[in-house]
């Protein structure tokens, strides 16, 4: 289990058959001195990789148990006072969403892994953002999976009451 602390620049693992924990001190990338809070955590469907929804207008990919990101994911606006929530797309694994507080969410598409490198974290952009569906802020984002493909897809709720399905 990964969890972490707001004001924290570490990521702690609980091993939860012997209640062990391990802090990885983790850095931002651009301003390193910028305090930054890890909001939202989603291991990816392979396991091998954690997306990271902080309140410093970036997302980040990581290795799970990594300390440094792999690919920082710009784009969004987030800060102190946001809730930024993020998910893998479970069918495939090479997308990725996190909600802004400009209402949107904004979708990334991550090369294959081996072009990811903690030395040179990639700098990505969205390659699309999903608008007009909420008019409060998005409280939580979830990926439906199905056997069927043509049902699996992204989910969204938001303070204005509504659900959305989206295509």
């Amino acid at each position: 289990m990964v969890v972490a602390a707001r004001d924290s620049r570490e990521l702690f693992y609980l091993d939860v058959a012997s209640f062990d924990t391990m802090g990885v001190a983790f850095s931002a990338v651009g301003d390193e001195d910028r305090p930054l809070c890890v909001m939202d955590i989603a291991s990816s469907p392979c396991g091998r990789y954690l997306l990271l929804a902080t309140d410093a207008n970036q997302a980040l990919v990581c290795e799970t148990r990594g300390a440094s990101p792999l690919a920082v994911l710009g784009g969004i606006e987030n800060d102190g006072f946001s809730t930024p929530r993020c998910v893998w797309d479970a069918a495939g694994g090479d997308r990725v969403y996190c909600t802004s507080q400009d209402l949107s969410i904004a979708v990334w598409q991550l090369p294959v892994p081996q072009s990811m490198r903690a030395e040179a974290p990639l700098l990505l952009q969205p390659i699309e953002r999903l608008r007009g569906g909420h008019t409060a802020c998005i409280r939580d984002i979830c990926w439906r999976s199905s056997d069927d493909e043509r049902a699996a897809g992204l989910v969204s709720c938001s303070y204005d009451s509504s659900v959305i399905v989206w295509e």
